[in-house]
C-alpha cells in the first residue's frame, strides 16, 4: 500500500486487517530510525475509516518505540490543519514540533516575475558564480551548507537524492549554486502532478544583496528548464513558521497566497 521508494530499507511494518467476509489488509504503519529517534508513516486503503484503524496502529508503534528505549517518535510527514490525522495525533499525546507555512503561486505569474527580476540583476551577478543540476553531483556536495541542517536530516536528504524514491528531488530541475569550486546554495524541488514543490532553498551568504542575487539566479535556472506553458500550474513554497521568513517573503513577491498550515508531530517517551 505504500508507494515504491517511500520507506527506508530497514523499515518495520505493522498491519491492520479485516477478517470478514474475507481476510483483507486495510491499513498499515511503517517505522524506522533516524539518528536517535523513530519515525513512522501511515497508509490505508480507499474507503477505510482511518480514525478507527489508525489509532490502534499508532498505539502499537508507540509501544514498540517505548520498549526499544528510543526517546522520540516522529510522524514523518507534515499533517494539514484540521485533517483527521491532525486530530488523532493530538489525541494520542503527540505535540506539534514545528508549524509549516505553505504558500502557493500560479506558475506562469511566478515565472514572469522571476524573468523580470533576472533581467534587472543579471549583469551584477559575480562572474565566478555558476549553477549545475544535482544529477551531476552526490548529496554530500551540499551537506556542508550549514543552513541545510535546520531544514532536513542527513538521512532524509540521502533518501530524496535517490532517483528511485517516490520523494526524489527532480535531478534536472534541482540545482547547486557555486562560487568557483565552493557550493554556496541549493534549490531542491519535486514535481507532484501539476505542482512544483520547492522543498529546500539555501543561499549561504551573509550579504543580503548577494543572497538576493543568488535566489534570483537559482530561480532563473529553474525557469529556463521548466517553461510556463508546460503542465506545471502551481509553485509551492513551505517553511517553518518563525524561522523561514525569507521564504515567506519570497513566495509573496512571486504572487503566492498562504494555504492552511501543516504540522510536524512528535511524541516524547
Amino acid at each position: 500500500m505504500f508507494p515504491p521508494g517511500t520507506l527506508r530499507p530497514e523499515f518495520r511494518l505493522w498491519v491492520a486487517a479485516r477478517s470478514h467476509p474475507v481476510v483483507r489488509f486495510v491499513a498499515a504503519a511503517a517505522g524506522w530510525t533516524e539518528g536517535p529517534d523513530a519515525c513512522f508513516r501511515l497508509v490505508s486503503r480507499s474507503g477505510v475509516k482511518e480514525s478507527e484503524v489508525f489509532g490502534r496502529l499508532i498505539d502499537r508503534v508507540a509501544e514498540s518505540v517505548r520498549n526499544a528505549g528510543l526517546p522520540n517518535l516522529k510522524y514523518y510527514d507534515a499533517v494539514p490543519e484540521g485533517d483527521s490525522l491532525d486530530i488523532l495525533l493530538h489525541e494520542k499525546g503527540f505535540k506539534r514540533l514545528h508549524t509549516e507555512r505553505v504558500f502557493q503561486a500560479p506558475y506562469d505569474l511566478a515565472w514572469n516575475r522571476v524573468e523580470k527580476n533576472f533581467q534587472k540583476i543579471q549583469n551584477r551577478i559575480p562572474v565566478s558564480w555558476y549553477i549545475e543540476a544535482i544529477r551531476q553531483h552526490p548529496p554530500e556536495t551540499v551537506l556542508g551548507l550549514t543552513a541545510l541542517q535546520s531544514l532536513t536530516t542527513r538521512e532524509k536528504l540521502m533518501n530524496c537524492w535517490q532517483a528511485d524514491s517516490a520523494f526524489s528531488y527532480d535531478p534536472d530541475l534541482s540545482l547547486i549554486l557555486w562560487d568557483d569550486s565552493q557550493p554556496i546554495g541549493t534549490l531542491l524541488v519535486r514535481k507532484v502532478e501539476q505542482t512544483l514543490h520547492l522543498e529546500i532553498r539555501v543561499v549561504e551568504l551573509e550579504n543580503r544583496l548577494l543572497r538576493s542575487f543568488g535566489n534570483t539566479f537559482m530561480f532563473h535556472f529553474l525557469a529556463e528548464r521548466q517553461p510556463p506553458f508546460d503542465r506545471i500550474r502551481h509553485l509551492q513554497f513551505c517553511g517553518i513558521a518563525g524561522r523561514h521568513q525569507e521564504t515567506a517573503n519570497l513566495a509573496i513577491r512571486m504572487g503566492g497566497v498562504e494555504l492552511p498550515p501543516r504540522y510536524l508531530y512528535v511524541k516524547a517517551f
